[in-house]
């Protein structure tokens, strides 16, 4: 889970402040866990990609986030574990790619896809 990117230098990107080496296994997991808790509101607002957005969408975006967590909760269960398997700088560091493994109550595990993006304060998902 190892990140490839040191910004030790702490140079400026585009005028804000240098990313921290990559996003956390733990920042993952609190962002991934919004989604898990059913904290869709939570989840929308973590999205660098809805800040522009209006109210109206992100409420839209919240309530189909719901609809796949319910259909998801149908066919597999309840979410039982969650682990970062990996995370991959991307973008010379001022994004990641990362990688979890969701365990569901019927014993499926799959793999998610999660990318997060440096806004410049903090790491948001693209």
């Amino acid at each position: 889970m190892a990140c490839g990117h040191d910004n030790t230098k702490g140079e400026s990107v585009s005028g804000a402040a240098a990313p921290p080496s990559c996003v956390s296994p733990d920042s993952v997991l609190a962002v991934y866990s919004r989604y898990v808790n059913g904290d869709y509101a939570g989840y929308v607002d973590a999205m660098q990609s809805c800040d522009d957005k209006p109210e109206s969408y992100r409420q839209q975006m919240a309530t189909l986030l719901k609809q796949h967590a319910v259909e998801k909760q149908k066919a597999d269960g309840k979410v039982t574990a969650v682990e970062v398997v990996r995370i991959t700088p991307v973008n010379k560091g001022l994004g990641a790619e990362a990688y979890l493994n969701v365990t569901y109550e019927k014993r499926a595990t799959e793999e998610i896809f999660l990318q997060f993006v440096y806004d410049g304060e903090r790491w948001r998902l693209r």
